[in-house]
């Protein structure tokens, strides 16, 4: 058992009640939810909050921080990403050593290695951990992960064909494409004289070689405009991850990447949705939930940000998208895709006419982290 793990476990069973504090990000997010799930599996009372500010003016109260530095070194412990190795494969594999964590916990740890796939930059030698490759080649075996080389990670491509997925994935984010079906479909009828394929032609189109190469350089020129390059697009467009299980109504089926955006979409919605979240290790349908939800808007959001978020937006200004949106994340995740973050500015969102960005946008520049913590409100908003 590694140091992290023993610190984590030894804390819990001092002090038998904790409080766990995660940031904001889908990652911290999964993990808070499997984590708070095995605790009180195994009588740990614990609980979740989205307070920072209790970091601060409760130091005395043990709390285990996810994405977040510790102040206090007697009563907090904090876990972070390590390398390709995410927060929630962190806690998946602490948990599985001494516990054991059923199979819907090991997929949600694939959902947090992809998130992080989609946001930010990464090395795409390695995209997923060893401990992620093991998870994948287990699920893969048991046939609750397919996973298929040639497929597609734009959102909803199985469901809606090629056109209306790329208009609606947000990130990948295509500058001038995203949210504007008819201009998708006028490039492919130019470049491979197509202008729509449902998913199952899409797959016969490509199972040639040559027509794979082609289609994988023309999608990625409708990417041109974020000033990535090729090598940086295709990884985060091309293999698809379908997670598979058997509920009480029937097979279900989640598109891995259209699910991550489901819940990014969800969870910017209402300041509070990161809580809701939460159950996700108890609850799979919270997946067919925010699904629903995201399907009622995402093509309206598309076209908001698509008329937004150009090639040329200068995130060191806040971006005003006053609609829908009631939290900053999202226009966050997107500027971390595109590699524009400033360095020294959080990227900050127009929310009911007030500069707004999240805590862990805001660690990202701010040198002391307690100052940090007191400036955000309790759903870790904080004003620009």
């Amino acid at each position: 058992m590694n140091s992290v793990s023993r610190t984590i476990l030894d804390f819990v069973s001092e002090f038998r009640e904790v409080r766990i504090i995660p940031d904001t990000s889908l990652d911290s997010l999964i993990a808070s939810s499997i984590l708070l799930k095995t605790l009180e599996e195994h009588n740990v009372r614990a609980k979740v909050s989205l307070n920072s500010r209790l970091i601060v003016e409760a130091p005395d109260e043990p709390a285990i921080l996810l994405g977040l530095p510790p102040l206090n070194a007697k009563t907090q412990v904090g876990l972070t990403r390590e390398g390709s190795l995410t927060i929630t494969s962190r806690v998946v594999k602490m948990l599985d050593e001494v516990f054991g964590v059923d199979w819907w916990d090991k997929a949600l740890s694939i959902v947090a290695s992809l998130y992080r796939q989609m946001t930010e930059p990464v090395d795409y030698g390695k995209i997923l951990s060893d401990v992620g490759e093991k998870i994948v080649d287990e699920l893969s075996k048991e046939h609750r992960l397919n996973i298929a080389s040639r497929g597609l990670q734009i959102w909803g491509v199985k469901r809606f064909g090629l056109v209306k997925s790329l208009s609606r994935t947000l990130i990948p984010f295509a500058p001038g494409f995203t949210g504007n079906a008819e201009r998708i479909a006028s490039f492919l009828e130019k470049e491979l004289k197509i202008r729509d394929l449902p998913y199952s032609k899409y797959l016969e189109y490509t199972s040639n070689e040559e027509n794979y190469v082609k289609f994988a350089k023309t999608l990625a020129r409708i990417y041109m405009n974020t000033g990535l390059s090729p090598e940086k697009i295709l990884p985060r467009i091309v293999g698809e991850y379908t997670i598979v299980y058997e509920s009480e109504s029937g097979l279900v089926e989640f598109q891995v990447n259209e699910l991550i955006g489901a819940l990014l979409v969800y969870m910017s919605l209402d300041k509070s949705f990161p809580l809701s979240i939460i159950p996700l290790s108890m609850r799979a349908e919270i997946c067919s939930q925010a699904l629903v939800v995201y399907d009622s808007i995402i093509d309206q959001l598309a076209k908001i940000l698509g008329s937004k978020l150009t090639g040329s937006t200068d995130f060191s200004k806040p971006v005003d998208i006053d609609e829908y949106l009631k939290r900053p994340e999202l226009v966050e995740e997107i500027a971390g895709f595109l590699e524009k973050k400033p360095r020294d500015k959080p990227v900050s969102t127009i929310i009911d006419g007030v500069a707004v960005t999240s805590l862990r946008e805001l660690l990202r520049v701010e040198k002391n982290p307690g100052d940090a913590y007191v400036k955000c409100d309790e759903q870790q908003i904080c004003r620009i």
